[in-house]
């Protein structure tokens, strides 16, 4: 019983101790600083309090791009859509110049390599350099052969190497090699 009133006891103290902790993030003047989001696709007030937060800490850190590593929209992904699930809730992040680079989840439409703000240009793989000497990798670890959602239940591996081991973007120009780890896959599934 005296365990479970000092676990009782921790329990109710805990928030009161990390209340007056502020999170340091490195800020290093000419370093790369950027978001990650994933899941982020559902319209909905958990959304709008990601977005608002992400807003409130770009004034402390200010990060210049967002990775979005897949299921960056649930359901329906008309038109309207793309406003109501990223749009209006990142509307403070895009006005302010922040790029979004997405990947594609198991939930996404294969449509979404189309869609302008997400900056994948078409390409399903793809890379982009924020600056000289850093470089991200875009990649769907996989794909359902059939249909045009992605997904992990029929799936064929992807992206495609050569013998040597490069990774090869969608338009098959990059020489540039991904970093792996010692079973020969890539260390990422979408980044």
């Amino acid at each position: 019983m005296r365990h479970l009133a000092l676990i009782a006891v921790l329990l109710v103290s805990l928030p009161s101790a990390t209340a007056g902790q502020e999170l340091r993030l490195p800020n290093k003047e000419g370093s790369v600083k950027f978001a990650i989001i994933g899941d982020s696709g559902e319209p909905s007030a958990g959304q709008r309090a990601v977005a608002q937060q992400m807003a409130a800490w770009r004034g402390r850190f200010p990060f210049e791009f967002t990775l979005m590593t897949g299921d960056n929209l649930y359901g329906s992904e008309r038109p309207r859509d793309y406003e109501t699930k990223f749009s209006i809730p990142y509307k403070a992040l895009i006005d302010g110049g922040v790029k979004f680079y997405a990947s594609l989840g198991n939930h996404d439409d294969a449509g979404q390599i189309q869609y302008k703000l997400f900056n994948m240009d078409g390409k399903k793989y793809y890379s982009f350099k924020p600056k000289d000497g850093v470089r991200f990798f875009a990649i769907l670890a996989l794909e359902r052969i059939t249909g045009t959602r992605l997904g992990y239940d029929y799936a064929a591996p992807a992206p495609r190497r050569n013998a040597a081991g490069p990774l090869t973007e969608g338009s098959g120009d990059s020489k540039e090699r991904a970093s792996r780890d010692p079973t020969g896959g890539p260390r990422w599934r979408n980044w």
